[in-house]
């Protein structure tokens, strides 16, 4: 199976992408050629992180202040580490639940079969995924960045005093609220990133299927509740 059949719907509209001069074979190279070069990538970075972190330690070791170091990169890596693995939480479910939604075929785009739907939609599926991947590794750079905001916070002391405002001590304002709006910036970004992807998939795979970009029942639903996720963390 390397190609569509032609299609005859010239007179819907324009599609997405020409179903007829589309090589399945060479789309599915593309897309495993993409997951090696994403992993070339990831082992470049870390070699390049491994590199400034010896150079660090040197320069550390050398004035007595390896603890120092080694604190901050701990904070770091547990920062990167744990916004990797929360988006992953937040995105995995919600591409698994649009793969599942997807899997019926009530209508297909004239001269498209149930298997050729069925390969396309596992090649979109495997494009999602090293998406959400990617994303998932810049996003959970930024709280790294941050890991001065989350030890200031860890190790909060209050200041004794209160501002005439709330009442508040005004410890609160120079430790807890950064990491506070730390926390709602990257489930901001979060959450629309997965939107994005989400909304993605349900779009091209709703014009194969025919459907017009026509979002009802579980997408609808789906992208409804990411919305009001959005507007909820603005809020």
């Amino acid at each position: 199976m390397t190609d569509f059949p032609g299609q005859n719907r010239s007179q819907d509209g324009p599609q997405l992408f020409d179903l007829q001069n589309l090589d399945l074979a060479r789309f599915d190279r593309l897309v495993r050629w993409g997951i090696w070069a994403l992993a070339i990538v990831v082992l470049w970075l870390l070699v390049s992180w491994g590199q400034g972190f010896w150079a660090d330690w040197l320069w550390f070791s050398s004035v007595g202040h390896e603890d120092v170091l080694i604190t901050t990169t701990v904070a770091e890596v547990v920062l990167y580490v744990v916004g990797l693995l929360g988006f992953l939480a937040l995105a995995v479910p919600n591409l698994y639940f649009a793969w599942r939604a997807t899997a019926s075929t009530p209508a297909l785009a004239e001269g498209l079969s149930v298997q050729d739907y069925g390969f396309v939609r596992k090649l979109l599926g495997r494009t999602a995924a090293g998406l959400v991947v990617v994303l998932g590794l810049l996003l959970a750079s930024h709280p790294a960045a941050e890991w001065e905001t989350v030890l200031l916070f860890l190790n909060r002391v209050p200041f004794g005093e209160a501002e005439p405002i709330f009442g508040l001590d005004f410890g609160f304002f120079i430790f807890t609220l950064p990491a506070l709006e730390l926390v709602r910036l990257w489930l901001f970004s979060a959450i629309a990133a997965v939107a994005l992807v989400v909304g993605l998939f349900y779009y091209v795979t709703g014009r194969i299927r025919d459907d017009h970009f026509s979002f009802s029942g579980p997408a609808r639903t789906q992208l409804v509740l990411l919305g009001a996720a959005i507007f909820l963390v603005i809020a």
